[in-house]
């Protein structure tokens, strides 16, 4: 699973991309932001045939101004998680970026 950039500036829509899922499959995604500030989703997409998710649900806000998101996707099968920024300069020196899944499947 990953997301089209590593850092945004308020107001970027975030489109959420990630392969490896059952095709048909419900996964769930949900956002942590730290320092916790508001809560965002959860938003749920299906895999299609090839077992791919897109969602386009989520776009920063200006309260999340220098926070760091923690996205986790939870299928009925797998899950993965991966880290993103919202920062007003774009510098993500600091962001470390992956994904980890807890399942016998990969979900990416």
């Amino acid at each position: 699973m990953k997301t089209d950039q590593a850092d945004y500036t308020p107001g970027s829509i975030v489109t959420i991309t990630g392969s490896g899922w059952q095709p048909g499959e419900t996964v769930t995604l949900t956002l942590v932001e730290s320092p916790l500030i508001d809560t965002h989703g959860p938003f749920t997409v299906t895999a299609d045939a090839s077992g791919t998710i897109s969602n386009s649900s989520f776009a920063t806000d200006s309260h999340d101004l220098n926070v760091k998101f923690i996205l986790t996707a939870v299928g009925s099968v797998s899950q993965a998680q991966t880290t993103f920024m919202d920062s007003q300069n774009g510098d993500v020196a600091d962001l470390q970026r992956g994904h980890t899944n807890r399942a016998g499947r990969r979900g990416q």
